[in-house]
């Protein structure tokens, strides 16, 4: 559980490791405080997930139901879920929480979820499966495929526009009155 009003920050010890690892068969179960104010930071220190797994490294289930998080991957890897090679459990991000970011590693596939040559789970995020039997669910490959995840997304932000501005435009912000990606975004 993070206590109300913490600030908590983990970095992966050895190169091959991850921030927080999960053990294969383990579930981790990140809560927040009564308040939700706590808040945790995780990252690699080169191959590994921010939360999960490592370089070549199988890693359990990861669920995350409130505070704020922020995990960023290593090189192959992604901010939630396995390192390159390595296989994830089932990742779950609820609704109830405050705000939860992930960021790939250099040459990554996805922010949440499977590194490079690695495998992953069931992803469900606010309740929306994004990836199951290690194949994406809908739009679920373009939304993971992110290069940073925000969960919920951005005050007047729809997944649809910060999937967009997430791989295509990442240092713009959609005009509030954009309403849909079928024509050309309008950019403030």
């Amino acid at each position: 559980m993070l206590k109300d009003g913490t600030t908590n920050t983990v970095t992966g010890f050895y190169e091959n490791y991850p921030g927080i690892h999960v053990p294969a068969g383990s579930t981790l179960t990140i809560q927040g405080g009564t308040a939700g104010t706590g808040t945790l930071t995780a990252s690699s220190n080169g191959w590994g997930a921010g939360i999960g797994g490592g370089l070549d490294m199988p890693c359990g289930n990861i669920t995350i139901t409130g505070g704020t998080v922020t995990a960023t991957g290593g090189a192959q890897t992604a901010g939630i879920g396995s390192g390159s090679g390595g296989s994830c459990g089932n990742i779950t991000i609820a609704s109830t929480v405050k705000k939860v970011t992930a960021t790939k590693g250099e040459d990554a596939p996805y922010s949440i979820g499977a590194g490079v040559a690695g495998t992953c789970g069931t992803v469900t995020i606010g309740g929306t499966k994004y990836w199951e039997n290690n194949a994406a669910v809908g739009d679920g490959d373009t939304y993971l495929a992110q290069a940073k995840i925000e969960y919920p997304a951005p005050a007047g932000i729809t997944a649809a526009r910060a999937a967009y501005q997430g791989t295509n435009a990442p240092s713009q912000n959609w005009t509030k009155g954009a309403s849909s990606m079928s024509t050309a975004p309008v950019w403030s």
